[in-house]
């Protein structure tokens, strides 16, 4: 399993904001081949937020991020107060 950590500041008080990002994504991302889940968290006070998303296989995480990159830099790149970032990661042990 592979997951993708993407963070983004929007600043304090963006809550809101964030919370509209995150239903805008549940369907894109729930619609693509593999997806397995997204955890979205936040600290609303300084308002640094991540997404959490997990994936069956390394093939479904590549294609996600081929077939997501120019949307996600749009949606958030264009309210976020510096550019976010996709970090990709092996997932080995839930619980």
């Amino acid at each position: 399993m592979y997951g993708i950590l993407a963070t983004f500041t929007l600043g304090p008080g963006m809550r809101e904001t964030a919370d509209k990002l995150a239903e805008h994504w549940e369907p894109v991302l729930s619609s693509l081949k593999g997806f397995k889940s997204a955890t979205m968290f936040g600290n609303a006070e300084t308002g640094e937020y991540a997404a959490l998303t997990l994936w069956k296989t390394k093939e479904d995480e590549e294609v996600a991020i081929v077939d997501t990159e120019a949307a996600f830099q749009r949606h958030v790149g264009n309210i976020a107060k510096e550019p976010p970032t996709r970090r990709i990661y092996e997932v080995w042990r839930t619980f």
